[in-house]
């Protein structure tokens, strides 16, 4: 027969043993906790085009198999990057076979401050605002996530705002 004393010595051990584990299980994080959320980031760029070039085949004149072609220096629309409303931040290059005579496929690489963005997605040239996808990038911003927003202003300008989830 089990003693009175021995079944509370018993009981103060699992109490113990259980606030001990109860502690550890505390102290290791839990595999979804130790992954931070995404962080999120809005950017603001003034685009200027630079020499636009334009890869006609035949036939001749806009058509399928058509490639336009563009570097872009990128200037803050806001302040950003430690930098002012205006500043020189990056440039980027964009490429756009072309699936008709007035639509295509946008492929741009974007370089700004600690690193770059891929951007891809479905371009028109009867539209004065595009919204693609951002695909991805290196640096600081490795594996983005998001879009990107592109609204015509006046000559061989564009206000570009990316959102972006950055893992």
């Amino acid at each position: 027969m089990i003693s009175r004393q021995t079944t509370l010595d018993f009981l103060v051990v699992r109490a113990i043993l259980g606030i001990l584990l109860g502690v550890l299980l505390v102290a290791l994080p839990a595999p979804a906790a130790t992954k931070a959320a995404d962080a999120t980031l809005t950017i603001r760029l003034i685009s200027t085009a630079g020499r636009i070039t334009y890869r006609d085949r035949a036939p001749q004149g806009p058509s399928k198999g058509d490639v336009i072609s563009a570097p872009s220096a990128l200037r803050n629309a806001v302040k950003q990057f430690g930098r002012p409303k205006g500043a020189l931040v990056g440039q980027d290059f964009e490429v756009i076979p072309l699936a008709s005579a007035s639509t295509g496929t946008l492929r741009a690489k974007v370089y700004l401050p600690g690193g770059t963005l891929r951007v891809r997605g479905r371009w028109s040239s009867r539209t004065n605002a595009e919204t693609v996808q951002v695909v991805g990038g290196t640096g600081r911003y490795a594996n983005a996530r998001g879009t990107s927003y592109v609204r015509d202003l006046s000559g061989k300008r564009s206000l570009n705002v990316y959102h972006l989830r950055i893992p």
